[in-house]
């Protein structure tokens, strides 16, 4: 079974589903019971404990043949002796008695035979009985080892199938914590960037502030040195070119407007703001893709005496904004 199988059938959506899978897959098979113990031990102490004895005295059948030879015995021995005293007229004699011993003796002879047969049919007993016993050990271990077998090869499975859901829950705890940990970081990032982007404000107002200031400021006196100009007085009508910070924001705004008269009017404005030099408006034009800004502006406006400041770029209508 696949593991998303097993996500599915258990539902593991946490590290702790798949441990109570883990836990619930290990209980399915429990410890080995073997059924058939008892009876193996009991059969296997019986083989190991067997030893073979015979009584004759204790042997039902051995002691009746033994009975009946020694009654055939004396009834030959009283025969013998009947026979000997008749041929005597009657009386009894030491010839007679020795014949019916020798008669009772003869026949009582047999009794070793019986008695030595009766312990070989004894001892057959024994051993077939023995024999059926190591049989039924035999059978009782081989359907042992059979529902062993089974259980174990049940268990194995089950193991490995509780290993699966041990590392399927190590997988998911492993994800819950860099998911905690990724939390953790995103809202540390988050915090770090809200504080970085209000500081960012906070500058970017202060910088437009202290710009705006200085374009104003830049502006007024360009104004007052056009006046001076204009009444014949020409001392400090001067251009400064911009700095490189300034120039870079210019630039980035003059990249905003069409090339046409929006960026004609945007370079003079700032221009006649006194915010650029001539030859910086020159190179903000050469950077917005103008390759030969006097003619842009010969097009657009027209370059005039240097006389006043307002001449050198002078707007299209006769304004300067």
């Amino acid at each position: 079974m696949a593991t998303n199988d097993k996500k599915k059938k258990y539902d593991l959506e946490t590290s702790s589903d798949a441990v109570d899978a883990y836990w619930q897959k290990k209980s399915e098979v429990g410890a080995y019971d073997d059924r058939y113990k008892n009876s193996i031990d009991g059969t296997l102490n019986r083989i190991q404990n067997s030893k073979f004895e015979y009584d004759a005295g204790k042997d039902v059948n051995a002691q009746r043949r033994i009975g009946a030879l020694r009654q055939s015995a004396k009834q030959g021995m009283t025969d013998t002796l009947g026979k000997a005293t008749s041929l005597t007229g009657g009386y009894n004699n030491s010839h007679a008695q020795t014949a019916a011993q020798q008669v009772y003796d003869q026949t009582m002879s047999q009794a070793d035979e019986i008695l030595a047969a009766a312990r070989d049919q004894a001892y057959g007993e024994y051993r077939d009985k023995l024999a059926d016993e190591r049989a039924s050990l035999s059978d009782l271990m081989a359907v042992s080892e059979r529902d062993y077998g089974r259980w174990s090869d049940a268990a194995s499975r089950a193991d490995a199938e509780a290993n699966n859901y041990l590392s399927i829950a190590q997988d998911l705890a492993a994800r819950e914590y860099q998911k905690e940990r990724d939390g953790v970081a995103d809202s540390q990032w988050r915090e770090n960037f809200n504080y970085q982007k209000e500081r960012d404000a906070v500058a970017d107002s202060q910088w437009q502030q202290s710009f705006d200031y200085q374009k104003e400021s830049d502006a007024a006196d360009r104004r007052a040195a056009a006046q001076k100009s204009s009444s014949g007085d020409t001392s400090g009508a001067e251009y400064e070119p911009a700095s490189t910070t300034d120039m870079k924001y210019y630039t980035e705004k003059a990249l905003g407007v069409n090339v046409g008269p929006e960026l004609y009017e945007f370079i003079n404005g700032v221009y006649v703001d006194g915010l650029i030099s001539e030859q910086q408006a020159y190179q903000i034009l050469k950077d917005c893709g103008v390759n030969d800004p006097a003619a842009f502006i010969e097009r657009e406006g027209y370059i005039g005496t240097a006389t006043t400041p307002y001449d050198i770029i002078r707007p299209k209508y006769g304004q300067f904004y």
